[in-house]
């Protein structure tokens, strides 16, 4: 097992017909975050490589594979348990979150993590320069923020 890069619609079909469980990767080679979580995705291939394959389809090479997973955001990652979809995430995932999804997978739990505490002391809405800026002394004041 190991990380398979750019397969075709048709081979990703045949992976699912064939009931594999594995991590696709939805990128592409123009995203920052996805070149952040490439770097994840190979550390993880190191240290779980022979229990895992990691299938990375690149959105450009493959738009019709693309709309019908409905990837809207990018990176989107499918954990994939028996050719069905366990469960889906858009966006960068650290290591440590992502391993712990991987080991659910590959064990009897759902890959999904418990959620967050729904009690905060300040929700910022909007990442501009004021939003940064009120997360920023927000949590020099010792907030708990969203």
């Amino acid at each position: 097992m190991a990380i398979i890069v750019n397969p075709t619609a048709a081979e990703f079909k045949q992976m699912l017909a064939e009931k594999k469980t594995f991590l696709a990767d939805f990128y592409a080679t123009w995203c920052g975050p996805c070149k952040m979580l490439s770097y994840v995705l190979e550390d993880i291939d190191k240290e779980m490589g022979e229990r895992i394959d990691i299938v990375k389809i690149d959105i450009d090479k493959e738009p019709e594979l693309t709309e019908k997973m409905d990837i809207t955001i990018i990176p989107g990652l499918f954990f994939i348990k028996n050719g069905e979809v366990a469960s889906r995430y858009a966006g960068f995932l650290p290591k440590e979150r992502l391993q712990a999804r991987l080991e659910k997978l590959l064990g009897n739990e759902p890959p999904v993590e418990q959620a967050p505490d729904k009690s905060y002391d300040l929700i910022i809405i909007g990442g501009g320069a004021a939003g940064l800026t009120a997360a920023v002394y927000a949590r020099r004041a010792g907030l708990k923020t969203l």
